[in-house]
């Protein structure tokens, strides 16, 4: 982990710099979270190719398209109007540049700026090209938090596993839990305790045993009532 963070923070030796976000970071939603926390403090370039790219897609027939594209933009808006944010738009399109890739590339080259992508072959191109890239899926890999057997978490249970009387659900980071004899708790969160962790091809995987339901808190407007009956 060290060395991540310090292959992400030495590449510039000022502090931040200017970082140009692509459609698929500003799409994914956690890099304003990021920024809100002050943990990545970039000076954040919002180019108006990325927001024309995410208008089309807005339109597009695919419901997961359309939507993740409504979220990049409805981001794109909050990074610019925050005020706790350094964020900026870039008005030069590059017309005669057709590849976006190629076009945010030419653009952190003209800027001096890295670019934030949660695309792994833009990341792999712009490296190859001297600019550099902050993945936000190594961030998110780098700062996760391990479990162990023994451990307890609490899950939001999505769907029925693929073994008998088994549920699903996943991480922020993506990690799938499969809860055993978690069937009946589909669709309710529960506190679990790990029973172990499989590092596979795909990713990590965590197994573990419902302890118990975590109750939903209702409001009741019952004893403002009574005070004025």
């Amino acid at each position: 982990m060290i060395s991540f963070f310090k292959k992400l923070f030495c590449r510039n030796s000022k502090a931040g710099g200017k970082a140009i976000v692509d459609a698929q970071a500003i799409s994914d939603g956690r890099i304003f979270k990021a920024a809100k926390s002050k943990f990545l403090a970039f000076e954040y370039v919002i180019p108006q190719f990325v927001i024309d790219e995410l208008k089309i897609l807005a339109a597009s027939k695919d419901a997961s398209v359309r939507n993740s594209a409504k979220r990049g933009l409805d981001v794109a808006d909050k990074m610019l109007s925050d005020e706790t944010i350094k964020a900026e738009k870039f008005s030069k399109l590059y017309k005669n540049i057709t590849s976006a890739d190629s076009k945010l590339i030419q653009a952190a080259q003209d800027l001096n700026a890295k670019i934030i992508t949660a695309d792994f072959n833009l990341a792999r191109t712009a490296a190859a090209s001297q600019v550099a890239v902050l993945n936000i899926n190594d961030l998110a890999a780098a700062t996760a938090k391990i479990f162990l057997p023994g451990d307890a978490m609490t899950i939001c249970l999505a769907k029925e596993g693929s073994q008998h009387n088994q549920a699903v659900g996943y991480l922020d980071d993506g990690t799938m839990v499969v809860a055993e004899e978690g069937k009946k708790f589909v669709g309710k969160r529960v506190v679990l305790a790990v029973t172990s962790v499989i590092q596979t091809s795909s990713g990590k995987m965590i197994f573990g045993k419902i302890e118990n339901e975590v109750q939903q808190v209702k409001h009741s407007n019952h004893h403002k009532l009574s005070g004025h009956l």
